[in-house]
């Protein structure tokens, strides 16, 4: 993607002269993905998408800008598309680097929303290091929930899943068809519910994992793995 000589500069918040209006309403922010103020990082030639949505009375008008540059429809180089609510960059690359904003203004005030987007310059980053020391062994009484958690570093936001070893032979491992498990360095495994990656923008993450309510027959290892192994078939 690349922003051509057209675009104009100019601030990204700057709401019309204030009014009063019976029953208007301000510009406010109903869904913004990814959650701001967020810090996202791509590699080269992948792609990243920005939705922004606002409601107020009278319909507020929206714009986006990079770095302070406003982007409009056609200035996009390549696939990449701007909408009203949407700005979706296609085919990353290190110039695409920067501060994009999405900006909402009608006469009762004005709102703005920041993503900073880092494009890391090769293909294929490195893989994420897990902290040695985590997860560490944990033992809860038969019936309690336990909440596992691990750490590492990452060049982009590393995409975790936490698996729950299959005991073999246990009752659990006949039950579950092969087609529900995954197999990972000779075992099978469970996939744990999803859960969120936490990265404070200074190369580290942290994710933790609750699992449901223990019993004798659901014990076994428990994993978080970056990028995902196939499944088994």
């Amino acid at each position: 993607m690349h922003v051509t000589e057209d675009s104009q500069t100019r601030s990204p918040a700057q709401p019309p002269r204030w009014g009063v209006l019976p029953g208007g309403l301000p510009p406010e922010f109903t869904q913004l993905l990814p959650p701001v103020p967020g810090k996202i990082d791509k590699p080269v030639g992948h792609n990243v998408k920005l939705k922004c949505q606002v409601s107020g009375v009278p319909e507020p008008t929206v714009t986006w800008f990079k770095d302070g540059m406003e982007l409009r429809e056609g200035s996009l180089g390549g696939e990449s598309r701007l909408t009203r609510h949407y700005l979706h960059l296609m085919d990353l690359r290190p110039q695409d680097a920067g501060t994009y904003t999405c900006a909402a203004a009608n006469p009762l005030g004005a709102a703005a929303a920041n993503w900073t987007l880092g494009v890391i310059d090769q293909a294929r980053p490195r893989e994420p290091e897990f902290h040695p020391q985590e997860p560490a062994n944990t033992t809860v009484p038969v019936g309690r929930p336990a909440t596992l958690q691990c750490s590492g570093n990452s060049e982009v936001v590393p995409h975790i899943k936490w698996l729950r070893r299959l005991e073999e032979g246990s009752p659990e491992a006949e039950h579950i068809p092969d087609n529900e498990t995954l197999k990972w360095k000779g075992h099978r495994y469970v996939v744990l519910q999803a859960t969120q990656v936490l990265t404070p923008g200074d190369g580290s993450f942290y994710t933790k994992v609750r699992t449901g309510k223990g019993s004798g027959a659901r014990g076994g290892g428990v994993v978080p793995l970056s990028g995902a192994p196939e499944p088994s078939v």
